[in-house]
């Protein structure tokens, strides 16, 4: 299916399976879930840092999905099939379990609430809605069913609705061993990955309220695979990724351009070849705390140095080169801050 023509939860689901399928038919369970998990806490870390999170919403999504389709589970079916425009528990369209105590309204019976939740699901199902909704409808349909989200997030910032996301993660890893082994169903293994999937959805409406979960997604991969940009994904392992490591390569850049702006920074050389002893030591430690370290010295003194020169506190020659020679080492450290300087 071509990327632009995605919508419901299931069209991402099927778009990721043909781009990853052969990837990671000899992928375990185990591995796929160690990268949601990875990409989960990249997410929460980003929000929690005010740092690029949109990716991360994507990555971790996007593991999910994948997850789901290691079991041939439909998530789009999974998620309606527990959110159908309502409560599971008090059956609401807006949750009153706070009055109800997580038990149906109207002291159903529990026979009697599973009967009703499942029509709510058939009735959706029937009708083809499922077919046609976007997978944006479903980011908006779990905040209308549980506002009181956006509420505590306002106020506690997001350490509640995280904690939440990775108590269902554990219940997912449950649920999944215990159907390798036989012990357990598909459809409680489906339910787990549909709870992951409402928080998530949820931390994306909050967060992103004006920005659309499914065009996020069409940018993300609209080059195909992000690392290796082919529609089939030829990468040979996603665990040579190490996006939360320092590496030699992204100091070897900082270094360079260091020493290239001593050249144009006279009165200030001493202090910069200061800076560029602390990232050849980091190199040698070859430890991420000394990276991070050295090169948050550096983006100090850099950011310093633009603050000065745009406020004419300075009068050195060549400002106009200073100045762009600046933003780019300061653009490239602002770059990897997401990654494994945070």
């Amino acid at each position: 299916m071509e990327i632009t023509k995605l919508q419901t939860i299931n069209d991402y689901q099927l778009f990721l399976e043909q781009m990853y399928g052969n990837a990671n038919e000899s992928k375990d369970p185990d591995y796929i879930y160690s990268f949601l998990v990875r990409k989960v806490s990249f997410l929460s870390r980003a929000i929690l840092r005010d740092g690029e999170f949109e990716k991360s919403f994507i990555q971790s999504l996007s593991w999910l999905f994948t997850l789901a389709s290691k079991f041939d589970i439909n998530l789009n079916e999974a998620f309606y099939k527990k959110f159908p425009d309502a409560c599971p528990y008090c059956l609401k369209s807006t949750c009153e379990c706070v009055q109800t105590h997580k038990q149906p309204a109207g002291n159903l019976a529990a026979y009697a609430a599973r009967h009703e939740l499942n029509e709510k699901f058939l009735s959706l199902q029937n009708t083809q809605t499922l077919n046609r909704r976007l997978i944006d409808k479903a980011v908006s349909n779990i905040n209308d069913i549980y506002p009181s989200n956006g509420a505590v997030w306002k106020i506690f910032g997001s350490f509640y609705h995280f904690s939440r996301i990775f108590e269902e993660l554990g219940e997912t890893q449950e649920a999944y061993s215990a159907v390798i082994k036989n012990s357990g169903n598909i459809s409680n293994l489906a339910e787990e990955i549909a709870d992951v999937a409402a928080w998530i959805f949820s931390a994306w409406g909050i967060k992103c309220p004006k920005r659309s979960l499914g065009d996020a997604f069409k940018d993300y991969y609209l080059d195909g695979c992000p690392v290796c940009k082919k529609n089939i994904c030829e990468c040979e392992s996603y665990s040579g990724r190490s996006e939360s490591m320092a590496t030699g390569k992204d100091l070897e850049n900082i270094k360079s351009q260091l020493t290239e702006l001593s050249t144009l920074l006279v009165d200030k050389s001493s202090e910069i070849n200061e800076l560029v002893k602390s990232i050849d030591d980091a190199m040698e430690a070859n430890t991420t705390l000394d990276a991070k370290r050295a090169v948050t010295q550096a983006d100090g003194f850099l950011k310093r140095t633009q603050s000065a020169i745009e406020s004419g506190a300075t009068t050195a020659e060549n400002t106009a080169k200073i100045a762009t020679a600046l933003t780019t080492i300061i653009g490239f450290i602002d770059k990897i801050k997401d990654g494994w300087l945070n």
